[in-house]
């Protein structure tokens, strides 16, 4: 890289630790680190409810199975897309409507406080792992292929989401990731439309897709064949829209505003995995052997991506990659530390050691204390892990859904519908649904766990199943723990009438839509357009300096491309707010007239 491109970075560090500061007005108490004070626009939480589920592992992971089993990684994608148009049909206003400050409160609400603690700490210790996850990706790989620090990459990345955390809370998150948006879909098409001009055209570009990854094979020879596929179809069905994803709108407006923030997700879906995985499938054209170049990696296809990039992105444009995979990595560990320290403050300290007797300011303090302890503990895990050797991203990712993901998320999902489960159901499902992931991807391949399946299975047939555990986990543990699940329902009648009474109102609750002016009444939606407006219009002047950087004409037009997304879109936030500005003046004065023609009227 250039020293353009390390100029970028550290800008980008320092635009990122300076939101937190911009939004840190408006952390009043508790429901605003957390929750936004449930204030946020959905064009805005859209936004971030997109980029916080991107992480350097799209880049990386993800690239790896493009690269090497080619249009098998877009069931990822259609499974997210069907995820959130069912948000958007019915979900997302739902969510919404259970009106709590984190995801926890609302498992509360719907079983106990048993179950709501159960989920606390697998919660925690599921957002750890993922996190830590997240920072390998982007430290693995941008140490190795441009060479910067792994420890370096860990500490700035680790720190600034910190200090943007610690500060800016749910705001901050939040603004970040709308930040995050533009530059992610800017520099991804600037990757792919340079990257396809490389080639000769669209047209050659996709002709240079080998047939093989364009048809992958299904067969059982493939870790991802036509089981794997099925299975992650069925979680993804029970995991993308349950009680713990609540916090993807818990920060809405209203019903309307958690409805709509589901289609930035949905056209984002649609168009950037285009971007994001054909360009590894076309690497084989830009770099021969790409084992042999990138040899310094344990899984040298996880840098397919950045293959393509470094022979494509002019100079400016390739440190905008690597903040862009720095960014998406920051929106997703941004997210969990907010995320885990409103479990810990809501769901630990405020009920359990101040007895719900703490003010608002205190709780305020020791949600800023917890996001520092949770980035430390991420940054500390991931050096302990990155000295020691890894798997492959994409299978920690694996890993992390079949042995966790899947108990957790059965009773959470059927939570939604089925009214007659008494308050345990939830974590004895879940504890169920952790045994049998244990013999799954522990007992099976034992000699006790081979002996049991000879009873049953043929010599091939038991290599096939002790090798696919994650495939398994999905197609045999989501049936069972619903099984559990929905059987306990037999026990409902036993149930005291109090616990009773508060499932009747959970569910009258969520079927009824939040009225803003009534529940909240604070809008400032102007603010967060002219404020996240204001953010657009520095980042992108930033980037159009980068056009007197010494570059070919293509890579001078890409530059001006990602600084017109930016520019463009700040200068229609801040429109948009002069407009609501103006509109809410308007308003005020016709409220007031009314009132005087009330008076003159009475007075008449």
């Amino acid at each position: 890289m250039s020293v353009y491109d390390y100029g970028t970075i550290v800008f980008y560090f320092l635009f990122v630790g300076a939101i937190g500061l911009v939004f840190r007005k408006l952390n009043r108490n508790s429901s605003d680190y957390f929750a936004g004070g449930f204030q946020v626009t959905w064009w805005l939480l859209g936004a971030s409810v997109f980029v916080s589920n991107i992480s350097a592992w799209t880049f990386t992971g993800a690239a790896h199975i493009a690269y090497t089993y080619g249009t098998v990684i877009f069931v990822i994608t259609v499974t997210d897309i069907i995820g959130y148009v069912l948000g958007f049909a019915w979900f997302a206003p739902r969510l919404r409507q259970i009106r709590v400050v984190t995801a926890m409160l609302a498992v509360r609400k719907r079983f106990s406080r048993q179950s709501e603690q159960v989920y606390t700490w697998f919660s925690i210790i599921g957002s750890l792992v993922s996190a830590t996850v997240w920072m390998i990706a982007v430290s693995v790989v941008l140490s190795s292929i441009f060479e910067i620090p792994q420890s370096a990459t860990i500490l700035c990345t680790g720190t600034t989401v910190a200090i943007m955390s610690l500060y800016g809370g749910r705001w901050a998150v939040i603004a970040s990731d709308f930040i995050q948006l533009g530059l992610l879909l800017s520099v991804s098409l600037a990757v792919f439309f340079l990257a396809a001009h490389r080639l000769g055209g669209l047209e050659a570009y996709f002709e240079a897709i080998p047939k093989t990854l364009l048809n992958p094979s299904l067969s059982s020879d493939s870790p991802y064949d036509i089981f794997w596929i099925f299975g992650f179809i069925l979680l993804s069905l029970v995991a993308r829209n349950n009680l713990t994803t609540a916090f993807r709108y818990n920060s809405a407006k209203d019903s309307k505003h958690a409805r709509w923030s589901a289609l930035i997700p949905i056209v984002g879906y649609l168009i950037l995995p285009i971007c994001w995985f054909t360009v590894p499938m076309v690497a084989g054209a830009f770099i021969q052997d790409l084992e042999a170049e990138f040899s310094m990696l344990e899984i040298p296809a996880e840098a397919s991506y950045f293959a393509v990039a470094i022979n494509v992105l002019p100079n400016g444009l390739l440190g905008l990659l690597v903040a862009c995979v720095i960014a998406s990595t920051m929106s997703s560990m941004d997210s969990a530390l907010n995320r885990n320290a409103g479990y810990f403050v809501k769901s630990v300290y405020e009920p359990f050691i101040r007895k719900n007797q703490a003010p608002q300011g205190e709780l305020l303090r020791v949600g800023r204390i917890t996001t520092v302890f949770f980035a430390v503990l991420v940054i500390g895990i991931s050096i302990f892990i990155v000295e020691r050797g890894q798997l492959s991203l994409f299978d920690m990712y694996q890993q992390l859904n079949g042995r966790l993901t899947v108990p957790m998320a059965v009773p959470v999902f059927w939570g939604l519908f089925a009214r007659r489960i008494p308050k345990w159901g939830p974590w004895v499902s879940l504890v169920f649904g952790l045994l049998v992931s244990v013999v799954l991807f522990d007992g099976l391949d034992t000699g006790v766990g081979r002996m049991l399946l000879g009873w049953f299975f043929s010599e091939s047939s038991i290599e096939y199943i002790v090798s696919h555990p994650v495939t398994w986990s999905y197609l045999v543990n989501i049936p069972l723990t619903s099984f559990v699940f929905l059987g306990t329902c037999l026990s409902f009648k036993d149930s005291d009438e109090h616990y009773k009474a508060d499932v009747e109102r959970f569910f009258e609750d969520l079927e009824r839509p939040v009225d803003f002016e009534k529940e909240v009444g604070k809008d400032n939606t102007a603010f967060q357009a002219k404020t996240v407006g204001y953010l657009a219009l520095v980042y992108g002047g930033f980037v159009s300096f980068l056009l007197f950087v010494p570059n070919p004409i293509e890579g001078r037009i890409a530059i001006g491309g990602v600084a017109l997304v930016m520019l463009g879109v700040g200068a229609g936030l801040t429109f948009y707010a002069r407009r609501v500005l103006a509109k809410n003046g308007l308003a005020k004065r016709s409220k007031k007239a009314s009132l005087l023609t009330n008076y003159t009227n009475f007075h008449e």
